[in-house]
């Protein structure tokens, strides 16, 4: 009966070993996801400011050229893509 109270000991002792292994696993896991979050999340961000900052600038474009203001280039010496 010893034998069998020891062995079922020791398989819980394993076991929790092994919980505590996942758990750290875990926790490492969530806190890699959440810095990839952030950096797509700030990619995002800039890449969103750009695209805005060149539909303003096309859009100041078109506005110049319907009142038929000068025809200077908003964007940049290579003009408007589209």
């Amino acid at each position: 009966m010893r034998t069998i109270l020891l062995a079922i000991s020791a398989g819980g002792l394993l076991l929790a070993g092994c919980s505590e292994s996942t758990e750290t696993t875990a926790e490492q896991t969530v806190d890699s996801a959440a810095t990839d979050t952030a950096a797509n999340t700030e990619f995002v961000v800039d890449e969103t400011s750009e695209a805005i900052s060149e539909a303003e600038a096309r859009l100041d474009h078109g506005a110049t050229q319907r009142d038929g203001g000068s025809d200077t280039d908003p964007v940049g010496a290579g003009g408007l893509d589209n």
